[in-house]
């Protein structure tokens, strides 16, 4: 077993079936642990999840279109509907003036040079402003400390990277204008699996209000080397975003230990769409779901990274170059719409005087059929109250569209691609009949899909991509 971390996983109550039902309509998917017999406490609203949604920046990169062209990428921003950021301060009063706040990396500089408590005082009149939403330890200081031979206390990695975050913990809560808020720990770049974190367990439990690690998604060879859905140890060359963070829960099990039991961040995942990553459709299927799945976990906040692709590569093969939601030339990938189209399906007008917000949300009880060879309880979901009062259900199959085996080939090929047939859904428990059935498509637009209302519920057809359920 994992680490215990909050869940939502107990917000919908599902009876789950292996039946075969007719493939109909072609999707791709990911694959989870079983989630049966849950019942409904309370629902998470569909705020909560936007707080939880962040993007990467890079500000400071002023020879890339973060420098060059901040304007329009100000404006796509806005327009995502993503309200929090990462990277450094200089843009923090103007996007706050649009309702976005900055989590600020304190770190030192690249010579080594720097005071934790000297950047939290600097940054005090901006945090009283609301601008600023958290503040972060090093980035990756196993790589760039060590690279860079930075000492701090006359100290290297890791006691150097530890001295600091304690320094920093202290000084931001000594000040009142900073003491509200997060201060997430320091992250890790090099991969630890089965043992070797350089922080001990619990080390820096009392210095962060939040764990952190970067859990990029791709593969996780901690799991049992078995086939399925048409891919060769599945587990193992899958690249779906809860792979190595629910049934075996790798990335909780090796990077949260010291933070003890304190609540994880993720403030880098994500997708390159380079020439051997995923492609632009994969990635646009999978970025809803890692925002997603990464709440549902009871990750406070993940930042995607990152907005834009910092640097032109038309050849294809600089994997650095296309992680971003937007292309180099800042046209939006289906990513960027789908991440737009998740926010704007969860979220809804304020209520007016007269609605009360947020009552109490319907007791719904989903019942599954998996195609022969699947299992039902790939379907994963969470109901969201919105602030006029409905409800919406996000359902998505959570199964690995992608093939990683082909990686390991020599020379070298790019990923596979692989579809399953939906998985047949009845949703059940309240009057459905007004309800609304959208779904992600493939442009990342949000598109209606055929459902069915009938006495036993209403039947609908659910894929990889995020498919919603509107309850008035």
């Amino acid at each position: 077993m994992g680490i215990p971390h909050r869940s939502f996983r107990g917000l919908v109550a599902l009876a789950l079936t292996a039946a075969t039902a007719a493939a109909g309509v072609v999707c791709v998917a990911t694959s989870s642990a079983a989630n049966a017999a849950d019942t409904v406490w309370a629902a998470p609203t569909g705020d909560q999840l936007v707080d939880s949604i962040g993007v990467g920046t890079h500000w400071d990169y002023l020879d890339t279109p973060y420098g060059a062209a901040y304007p329009s990428i100000r404006r796509l921003l806005v327009a995502s509907g993503v309200r929090h950021v990462r990277g450094d301060a200089s843009r923090a009063p103007d996007l706050f003036s649009s309702g976005i706040k900055t989590t600020v990396g304190v770190d030192s500089a690249m010579d080594g040079s720097g005071d934790p408590a000297l950047q939290i005082a600097q940054l005090a009149p901006l945090a009283a402003s609301g601008a600023i939403a958290g503040f972060e330890g090093p980035n990756e200081p196993d790589l760039y400390w060590t690279q860079g031979h930075r000492v701090y206390k006359g100290r290297t990695f890791p006691d150097a990277a530890m001295e600091w975050q304690k320094d920093l913990y202290r000084a931001a809560k000594a000040d009142s204008r900073t003491a509200g808020i997060p201060v997430i720990g320091p992250s890790l770049g090099g991969t630890y699996w089965g043992g070797g974190n350089p922080f001990p367990a619990n080390s820096l439990a009392p210095y962060v209000d939040w764990g952190n690690f970067h859990p990029y998604p791709g593969g996780n060879s901690f799991s049992y080397p078995s086939d399925y859905a048409g891919i060769s140890r599945y587990y193992w060359n899958a690249d779906f975003p809860s792979v190595a963070l629910d049934r075996y829960p790798t990335n909780f099990d090796t990077y949260r230990p010291p933070f003890g039991l304190r609540p994880m961040a993720a403030t880098e995942t994500g997708y390159s769409t380079f020439r051997f990553g995923q492609s632009e459709k994969m990635q646009g299927r999978y970025v809803p779901r890692i925002f997603l799945e990464n709440f549902r976990l009871g990750i406070r906040r993940t930042f995607l990274y990152e907005l834009v692709d910092s640097f032109d590569d038309p050849t294809g093969y600089n994997r650095e170059a296309h992680f971003g939601l937007l292309r180099h030339d800042l046209t939006p990938k289906p990513a960027f719409y789908a991440l737009q189209s998740l926010i704007s399906a969860v979220s809804a007008p304020k209520p007016s005087a007269l609605t009360k917000p947020n009552p109490p949300s319907p007791q719904l009880t989903l019942q599954v059929n998996a195609p022969a060879g699947y299992d039902a309880s790939g379907l994963h979901h969470l109901q969201f109250a919105r602030a006029d009062g409905s409800t919406v259900l996000a359902l998505w199959h959570e199964i690995s569209g992608d093939d990683l085996s082909p990686l390991q080939s020599t020379p070298q090929q790019p990923i596979r691609e692989v579809y399953h047939p939906c998985l047949a859904v009845t949703v059940s428990g309240v009057d459905l009949s007004a309800a609304r059935t959208t779904a992600i498509g493939d442009d990342g637009r949000l598109v209606p899909i055929p459902s069915r209302a009938a006495t036993t519920g209403l039947k609908v057809q659910v894929g990889e991509q995020v498919t919603f359920v509107t309850v008035p």
